[in-house]
């Protein structure tokens, strides 16, 4: 073989080489490099590493959170798959950590503009609930007033066919000027009481028009609102709040974003999924799906029979 003919071969066969060592490296989250050790041989084990501050959560609640996730992944298995690490991380271990970036600042600005939409719709619903009392208090005047208008009308009818009496009769003898009097008074007064009662209700109705109109409005503007919320922070729910890295030491699982606890352990517990080596699953309800959704959250995180056929085959 000639010396030109085996230089170009080393030069394939380093090329050949680099390109295998380039294409069995991880290349993003939850894709893991080949050489591991089985999980079911001795449990994962992993520590807390770093907590940006800028998170509104301490050690003990991030604590508490992966031993959640780590939970649900032992449940599903009859060995143990994950442990913490008691004492120092040595090399092999998984380290959790949360690295504060634009995602979890948007999520902080998510969190606000809930609580704007939260608390904007307790004082509508208390708004609401104040218009539909007067409501009600108008509808029981309004029954009121046509009752008392109605027997207002009665006396007055019974007056003038009493007056029409005398008067076929002669005309008023006696005491009956002093009980004409005194019944014509009566009539009056209760008129005008009619009148008056007619003139509060007409207000009332007024004061009452003129607020629904400015609910109406108030909700238009709370419908607004949501529909901002949703352009803005409504879309993609693929698990890109957390990455897990293979590392020559081990791995880290790293999380930049979430909105709360449950959803922190279901992150959680995907990428320590990914850290023992499962990979995504197509059922939408499974923790390993490729979106979050479906899942069940309530009362904890819970494995799907998908879930846990992949645990149990890290066994096999």
């Amino acid at each position: 073989m000639s010396e030109a003919l085996k230089y170009l071969l080393l030069i394939f066969a380093t090329i050949f080489l680099a390109a295998g060592v380039y294409i069995f490296q991880p290349i993003s989250a939850g894709v893991e490099a080949l050489s591991k050790t089985p999980p079911c041989s001795e449990p994962l084990h992993y520590n807390i590493g770093s907590i940006d501050p800028r998170f509104s959560i301490t050690q003990t609640e991030l604590e508490k959170a992966v031993e959640a996730a780590v939970g649900a992944w032992n449940s599903g298995s009859e060995s143990v798959l994950l442990a913490k690490r008691e004492g120092d991380a040595i090399r092999g271990d998984i380290v959790v950590q949360l690295v504060y970036d634009v995602r979890q600042e948007r999520t902080d600005r998510e969190i606000r503009f809930r609580e704007r939409i939260r608390s904007q719709q307790i004082r509508l619903d208390r708004q609401q609930l104040q218009h539909e009392e007067k409501r009600e208090s108008f509808d029981r005047q309004s029954k009121e007033y046509r009752q008392f208008a109605s027997r207002t009308s009665e006396r007055l009818e019974d007056l003038n066919e009493w007056v029409t009496e005398k008067n076929e009769n002669g005309g008023f003898i006696g005491a009956d000027l002093e009980e004409f009097t005194r019944r014509k008074k009566d009539v009056e007064e209760a008129r005008e009481s009619v009148r008056q009662k007619q003139q509060d209700l007409d207000r009332l109705a007024r004061s009452i028009n003129n607020e629904m109109d400015e609910l109406n409005e108030k909700f238009d503007a709370h419908n607004k609102l949501i529909d901002q919320y949703n352009d803005e922070f409504a879309g993609d729910l693929r698990f890109a709040k957390a990455t897990y890295q293979k590392t020559t030491e081990g791995g880290v699982v790293t999380v930049n974003q979430f909105i709360n606890e449950k959803e922190l352990i279901l992150i959680l517990a995907h990428e320590l999924g990914h850290a023992l080596g499962i990979s995504h699953l197509q059922q939408p309800e499974s923790i390993m799906y490729s979106q979050m959704g479906e899942q069940q959250l309530n009362p904890s995180v819970q494995l799907t029979q998908s879930d846990i056929r992949a645990a149990q085959q890290l066994c096999n």
